[in-house]
């Protein structure tokens, strides 16, 4: 059976607890990796994340 990730919403947990998150990264054609990253922060009123 496929391994299934959890997803936490980062806006429910404090970023002093958590300070990265696990993220599928583009590689490259037909290459992904899952990495550790920082938790995304809106810098801008322009800004989004997406989930």
């Amino acid at each position: 059976m496929a391994e299934r990730l959890s997803i936490i919403a980062p806006s429910l947990i404090s970023n002093t607890v958590f300070a990265s998150m696990q993220a599928v990264v583009f590689k490259g054609l037909f290459e992904v990796a899952l990495e550790e990253r920082p938790i995304p922060q809106i810098q801008d009123p322009t800004d989004v994340i997406v989930k």
